[in-house]
């Protein structure tokens, strides 16, 4: 699936080939998030001044995050709705709350 990623930074479009997962249920679906989300860090990167790095990092924790969610969910014990969780990110700074 050939996916064109839009930036507002940019005049230029990003395309890449984006292999799926064979249990993907939406192809569709799946390419609308990932617009949606690339839309979501591009704004917060320009919004908040937000190093590349650390958008990165952050994407990185909320995709485990998710991860965990779906395991969760799988096993039956259901998926906790992240605005009932603390979440707590541990730097050398010390603890920073999301």
């Amino acid at each position: 699936m050939l996916q064109q990623a839009p930036t507002t930074r940019q005049p230029t479009n990003l395309q890449l080939k984006l292999p799926l997962e064979p249990t993907t249920d939406n192809a569709e679906h799946v390419a609308q998030s990932l617009h949606r989300l690339l839309g979501v860090a591009d704004e917060l990167h320009s919004r908040l001044n937000l190093s590349e790095s650390d958008l990165v990092q952050a994407m990185t924790l909320a995709t485990a995050f998710r991860a965990a969610m779906a395991e969760m969910d799988e096993r039956g014990s259901g998926a906790l709705p992240t605005r009932l969780l603390d979440i707590e990110v541990q730097a050398d700074s010390g603890p920073h709350r999301a």
